[in-house]
């Protein structure tokens, strides 16, 4: 499907005003963080986002603002591209408007009841839990850094996309702001090349989507039965952590594993269960998991039960072993935190 100018320039400017926003966001988030590798580079990259409007906006002009005045004097048409008039056609989506005219046509109503469907299963991925960013967002420290600049090479690509579309004279027109998408896709590179944070939180996101397998959010019954075990008992605020305590040596591997095995149900539930870890480790989780699968056809044999209580076991040593030598002051602090926001 094709993409006319103005609706090239529109996608444009929206892109821009998001990048400007995440640019804010990464000046607070590395205020005090002194000790992030790639200074130099964050600051480069911070330097091209605070000359995007720039880029965009330095051509334009209004010879004539002595006759008619300022473009936001006057009537919005369509062609228009000044950032008022882009910004007040973007705030109508409700409207049908005829800009020619300057009157709304007719009321469309976009309200939630007109949906044929209503989500009766949550998917930690729609809801962002188990994706790239979140992924990101868990990483100690610089966390927060991390998943915006990821955010920020994201929203390039937006840009790119309307920007760079076609070969013409508009890709002619911003041939400062296509140099400047370049440069910081550039220094994106650069800093996913200082760590190995972006590449484990793709693997593990990557593994998660096998684990969880296809999630049905309009008919809970059509999910299979790690589906529902994994969402149900929330799992989702477990696995973030694994950024911290695995390697990117074993997240690769337990992707590996989730391809090879992502058709096989048990294996599905022992790897979830690996990745929750220590953090699964109470009696009445495990007694829901095994009365969720008693009669499971092939959760329920001997053999899958053995190496699942076996799994709980080793999950609850782990949470043993961390708390041992732990005051009671101390235990109730750190157990706050780790189900903090669930």
């Amino acid at each position: 499907m094709g993409l006319s100018d103005q609706e090239r320039i529109d996608g444009i400017y929206h892109s821009i005003h998001r990048l400007s926003g995440l640019r804010h966001q990464l000046i607070a988030a590395n205020r005090d963080q002194y000790y992030m590798t790639g200074l130099e580079t964050l600051a480069g990259l911070e330097t091209e986002l605070a000359g995007l409007w720039h880029c965009l906006l330095a051509e334009q002009t209004n010879g004539m603002h002595w006759i008619f005045g300022s473009d936001s004097d006057g009537l919005i048409r369509q062609e228009n591209q000044s950032p008022w008039a882009v910004a007040i056609q973007g705030q109508m989506p409700l409207v049908d408007y005829d800009w020619e005219m300057g009157n709304p046509i007719e009321w469309q109503d976009n309200s939630l009841s007109t949906m044929s469907k209503e989500k009766v299963f949550f998917d930690p991925f729609d809801n962002g839990f188990l994706m790239i960013p979140a992924l990101l967002r868990a990483v100690q420290y610089n966390g927060q850094s991390c998943e915006i600049i990821f955010l920020i090479y994201r929203e390039l690509e937006t840009l790119i996309y309307y920007l760079r579309r076609y070969k013409d004279e508009l890709l002619l027109k911003f041939a400062d702001l296509n140099k400047s998408i370049s440069t910081m896709q550039g220094g994106c590179f650069s800093i996913f090349c200082m760590s190995d944070d972006y590449s484990k939180a793709y693997a593990l996101h990557s593994a998660c989507k096998l684990l969880y397998g296809t999630i049905n959010s309009f008919d809970k019954e059509a999910n299979d039965a790690v589906t529902q075990w994994a969402v149900n008992q929330c799992l989702h605020h477990s696995i973030p952590s694994v950024m911290n305590e695995w390697s990117l040596k074993d997240v690769a591997a337990l992707h590996l594993e989730a391809v090879y095995h992502k058709d096989d149900l048990l294996e599905r539930l022992l790897s979830i269960m690996r990745l929750a870890g220590k953090r699964y480790h109470h009696k009445h989780e495990y007694d829901e998991l095994c009365k969720s699968i008693k009669d499971h056809p092939v959760l329920s044999k001997p053999e899958a039960k053995s190496r699942i209580e076996t799994q709980f076991k080793v999950c609850s040593e782990a949470y043993k072993q961390e708390h041992k030598d732990t005051s009671p002051e101390e235990f109730q602090e750190m157990h706050t935190d780790i189900y903090r926001g669930c």
